[in-house]
C-alpha cells in the first residue's frame, strides 16, 4: 500500500490473509486469537493503540481483554466507557463495519474506530482502534481489510466461546453428579450406622439388606441375609406390599 501495490503485491496481501486465517483458526484460547488479530491489525499501518472488548458471558459487561501498546489500557477504558455514556458505543454495536468517533482525549482530540466482533447475531465484543495522526494512502481498501480480519478473528473467539461454555456445562453437570453422589453416600449410610434394626426385604419374602442390629434379630429368628421368611413376618410383608 505503501508503494502503490501492483498485482504482484495484491496476490501476497491474499497469501497472507490465508496465513492469517490458518495461523488463527489454529489457537484455541481467547489470549492468543487476540495477540494474533493484533499482530495482523497492527500490519495495516491504522492504528497507534489497538484494543478489544469482549462480552463477559456472566455479567454480560464489555471487559477490556487485550490492549497493545499495554501502557495505553487504562486510557483507552477511560474513552471507551466516555463513548459508552454518550451512546456512541452502542450506536456502533449495531453496526457490521467500521464506525469512527472522535472524542476529547488526556492530551487533546483523539480519532479512533469501533469495529464490533460478532458471528451472525452475536455479539461477542468490540474492537477499537486509535488512528494515527497522518491519514495512511489508500484507507478506503485498508479498512475493508479490517473488517476481513476481525471477521475472522470473531469466528475464532466463537468457537472458543462455544467450546468453554460447553466445557462449564459438563463441569457444572459433573459437580452436580459428585454432590448428588456424595448426598447419596450420606443417606446410604444413615440405615448402616443406626441404632435400630433396618432390613429390606422383597416382595416374594427374601431377605435383601440388614444392618448391624438387623443381623441380630435375623440371627435369633434363624434368618440371614439372602434367606426366604416364612411364617408370621410372611403374612406382615406381604400385608405391607398390599
Amino acid at each position: 500500500q505503501k508503494h502503490d501495490a501492483r498485482n504482484g503485491d495484491l496476490l501476497g496481501l491474499f497469501s497472507a490473509l490465508e496465513h492469517f486465517r490458518r495461523d488463527i483458526t489454529a489457537r484455541h484460547d481467547v489470549k492468543s486469537i487476540l495477540e494474533a488479530s493484533e499482530m495482523y491489525v497492527s500490519g495495516l499501518d491504522l492504528f497507534e493503540t489497538v484494543s478489544f472488548f469482549l462480552v463477559n458471558p456472566a455479567s454480560f459487561d464489555f471487559e477490556l481483554a487485550h490492549c497493545a501498546p499495554e501502557t495505553q489500557g487504562g486510557v483507552i477504558h477511560e474513552l471507551v466507557r466516555q463513548e459508552m455514556r454518550t451512546g456512541r458505543f452502542a450506536w456502533a454495536l449495531r453496526q457490521c463495519t467500521p464506525t469512527f468517533f472522535q472524542t476529547q482525549g488526556p492530551t487533546g482530540p483523539v480519532r479512533g474506530v469501533f469495529h464490533t466482533l460478532s458471528v451472525a447475531t452475536r455479539r461477542l465484543g468490540m474492537f477499537c482502534g486509535i488512528l494515527k495522526r497522518e491519514r495512511v494512502p489508500r484507507q478506503e481498501i485498508t479498512f475493508s481489510l479490517l473488517s476481513i480480519l476481525l471477521g475472522a478473528c470473531s469466528d475464532a473467539l466463537a468457537g472458543v466461546r462455544t467450546t468453554e461454555e460447553l466445557h462449564n456445562q459438563v463441569l457444572a453437570a459433573n459437580g452436580q453428579l459428585q454432590r448428588a453422589l456424595k448426598e447419596n453416600e450420606v443417606l446410604a449410610r444413615i440405615p448402616a450406622e443406626s441404632p435400630s434394626p433396618v432390613l429390606r426385604l422383597g416382595r416374594n419374602g427374601q431377605v435383601l439388606y440388614g444392618n448391624q442390629t438387623g443381623s441380630e434379630v435375623l440371627r435369633s429368628l434363624g434368618w440371614r441375609v439372602g434367606d426366604f421368611i416364612s411364617g408370621e413376618w410372611l403374612d406382615l410383608l406381604t400385608d405391607a406390599f398390599a
